[in-house]
């Protein structure tokens, strides 16, 4: 497992980043036109449910061991939750800002950032996150110079619904789920407090909740329900569309600011990537480091074009159900016989 202390701060902030970085300017599109007006609904039984599954993590991560294939697992999930970030990150810089810079070099740039970030020293990396803390206050109060332009009768929910597009919904409203199992590999390192349950997660699972909330309702109350079919990029166009007189283009700020945020969160992945089985020396994990990243320089660029980046994102919808959230769950419950064929391997 990972070989690092944290403090309960670095641990739910850490969490907040890798949970938020990845999905939160792009899963409200399809929610919203799955669930319609029910959205922040079926977002808020998704939020239930992952408060559930802390709970269940904090009581039973204590001893649980990790086979390595299962580790390898995890490994490759997780390059293809960066895989899909990353193209995420280049295709809309392509798109909004930079339309005649080759892939490969925005591509690159991006890259090189995360590849020095990872090539210092652990604690630099475990602390990344509080950089993105400025952009964190701009976006949320970005959110607040919307609300006069809210139609506020557009939250009221639907009772007749396609039952199909429901269970669409709720798939889509898992996303932003995605790195709740980061709280198994890193509560071991949390080595300040025997416990986290009670205050402490219920606050987390509350500031996460109430991030999402907000970013479903914003998008759902200023455009409404047909016109957010038509929009790809809902919070963009709202902030385009905003007249601001110490701002001229809300929308470039905006997005600057999210790409900052999500940069991070791809750091912090591929540090978590790296850092899954803990190297002999310095060194060797530095060759890592260097391995992943021209790695994800090489595939990039395939998939940041529209289809190929809602195609991979569609992957990585299915793989978190299947390896984010079932596989946990099976490895609690077979916590005992695991923990036994590990440690009769070994010796």
């Amino acid at each position: 497992m990972m070989m690092f202390e944290l403090s309960k701060t670095q641990f739910f902030c850490i969490l907040f980043f890798i949970q938020t970085g990845g999905v939160f300017m792009s899963f409200q599109h399809y929610l919203i036109q799955d669930a319609k007006q029910n959205s922040w609904l079926v977002f808020l039984v998704i939020a239930l449910i992952q408060y559930l599954l802390f709970l269940l993590f904090e009581k039973t991560y204590h001893g649980l061991r990790v086979p390595t294939f299962i580790q390898w697992i995890f490994k490759i999930y997780w390059l293809f939750v960066i895989i899909s970030g990353l193209s995420f990150i280049v295709y809309l810089l392509t798109l909004w800002t930079l339309p005649n810079t080759p892939i490969i070099v925005t591509s690159a740039i991006i890259l090189f950032v995360s590849y020095y970030a990872n090539y210092g020293k652990v604690t630099a990396v475990l602390n990344i996150w509080t950089i993105a803390i400025p952009v964190v206050i701009f976006i949320v109060s970005t959110w607040l110079l919307a609300i006069p332009h809210l139609d506020w009768y557009r939250m009221a929910p639907q009772i007749d619904f396609n039952v199909v597009k429901m269970a669409r919904a709720f798939l889509v409203a898992t996303a932003p789920m995605i790195g709740l199992e980061f709280y198994l590999f890193l509560r071991p390192s949390v080595k300040e407090v025997r416990s986290l349950a009670g205050w402490p997660l219920f606050s987390y699972q509350l500031c996460w909740t109430l991030f999402y909330l907000a970013a479903i309702l914003i998008n759902q109350l200023f455009f409404g329900i047909e016109e957010i079919k038509t929009i790809p990029q809902p919070t963009l166009y709202m902030m385009k569309s905003l007249t601001l007189s110490f701002i001229e283009r809300a929308d470039l700020f905006y997005m600057i600011a999210w790409i900052i945020w999500s940069i991070v969160t791809v750091i912090l992945y591929i540090f978590f990537v790296v850092m899954i089985w803990p190297a002999d020396n310095e060194s060797k994990r530095r060759r890592q480091n260097i391995v992943i990243h021209l790695f994800l320089l090489a595939v990039i660029g395939f998939f940041v074009s529209k289809e190929r980046n809602e195609w991979i994102r569609e992957i990585v919808n299915y793989l978190h159900l299947a390896i984010g959230i079932v596989l946990p769950i099976i490895l609690i419950l077979l916590k005992k016989g695991l923990n036994k064929w590990i440690k009769d391997s070994s010796s």
